[in-house]
């Protein structure tokens, strides 16, 4: 039986400005203009993705905190229970990059791991990064979003 069966790693939608709500939080750093956050998880051993939630603001969230459902000040009983965290199997774990560094359910690459390891964990993670370019190269994620009169109706439609 497998232990580490997924991978997982968030990426940022381009939108237009939220003009009726302007904040920082908007602000995607990757893209260096307004966007949204989304997760993904995919199998290890399966050609799909299993698990897809956001929207999020960038701005406001590490890739971290949407895995944990809070930030690490905040208590595991106050944390949100729909993150992923909460919902991966008791015994199983998740490839994750760098960002995911300290959590007790995600194995990141470390100095000391075999070379079969280290090679496994980025295969792994190099699929993932795959599925965000295909999402791009095939223009879902390429244009921006600029549907919804407000703040709440984009988030809604995206």
């Amino acid at each position: 039986d497998e232990i580490n069966w997924i991978t997982v790693d968030c990426v940022n939608f381009t939108t237009h400005e939220f003009r009726q709500n302007p904040s920082t939080g908007w602000y995607d750093h990757k893209s260096n203009s307004s966007g949204l956050k989304y997760e993904f998880a995919l199998p290890i051993r399966h050609p799909h993705c299993i698990w897809i939630r956001g929207p999020f603001e960038p701005g406001k969230n590490h890739d971290k905190t949407v895995f944990c459902g809070g930030k690490e000040a905040v208590p595991l009983e106050k944390r949100d229970r729909d993150a992923l965290y909460f919902r991966l199997p008791d015994g199983k774990r998740g490839f994750g990059d760098s960002a995911y560094e300290g959590i007790d359910k995600i194995t990141i690459k470390r100095d000391g791991q075999t070379k079969e390891v280290r090679r496994f964990i980025d295969r792994a993670l190099n699929r993932q990064e795959t599925y965000h370019w295909r999402l791009e190269g095939y223009d879902i994620l390429k244009q921006r979003f600029r549907h919804g009169k407000s703040t709440a109706n984009r988030m809604e439609l995206h």
